[in-house]
């Protein structure tokens, strides 16, 4: 008489390998938002330096352990766009056609690093440096522009800028009429609207 297999235990036994797999994957570590400060007026000119500097705290929240905790494992770094603003949309005027420029500015790496991102005409990642008291981690990136024209730079989500006039003004240039313009992308950028009222993401420059 041939004796039955059952399959059962299998299937529970994988549910329980998931289950630990699961609980292995789970974020446990939150960090705070960098803080960027933009050091450039409105108006500069072509070699001049805009600076960058970043900082947030070292300690992060560990949801396990329900307290703020020091993990050298734990990457801080900021994401950007830099785009320059072209023109007025022919057939909508409450939209800017942006273009990539990120080629258009020699970057200086003072504190921290930088690399090119997923766009990389455009997008730029810049990874923090720990400083010497292990309390903030810390960048300083320069961006020296080669041509004159109307730049915005856009930071994503985990970096929030400190600086309370962002030059908004500079889309005056461009009559679109629209309190909160669309920006377009005519190359690999990322469009994104902006927020003139309440934004906390994006920088205006012109160069000379």
């Amino acid at each position: 008489m041939k004796k039955k297999f059952s399959i059962l235990p299998l299937i529970l036994l994988g549910c329980l390998v998931m289950a630990f797999q699961c609980d292995d994957d789970k974020q446990t570590l939150f960090g705070n938002n960098v803080q960027a400060n933009l050091t450039a007026p409105a108006d500069f000119s072509v070699g001049d330096t805009l600076w960058i500097r970043g900082q947030v705290s070292a300690n992060v929240y560990d949801s396990e352990l329900r307290d703020s905790v020091f993990d050298p494992s734990y990457e801080f770094s900021s994401q950007l766009s830099l785009s320059e603003l072209v023109q007025v949309s022919p057939d909508r005027t409450n939209e800017i056609q942006i273009s990539d420029a990120l080629d258009r500015f020699r970057i200086i790496n003072r504190e921290g690093s930088s690399s090119a991102g997923r766009c990389s005409a455009s997008e730029l990642r810049i990874l923090t440096e720990l400083d010497q008291e292990n309390n903030q981690y810390r960048y300083e990136i320069g961006l020296v522009p080669r041509e004159a024209g109307e730049y915005i730079l856009h930071f994503y989500s985990g970096t929030g800028i400190r600086n309370n006039d962002r030059n908004l003004d500079v889309l005056n240039a461009f009559n679109t009429g629209a309190s909160n313009p669309s920006l377009t992308c005519r190359n690999c950028c990322s469009g994104f609207s902006l927020d003139v009222q309440a934004t906390q993401s994006d920088f205006l420059f012109s160069v000379d």
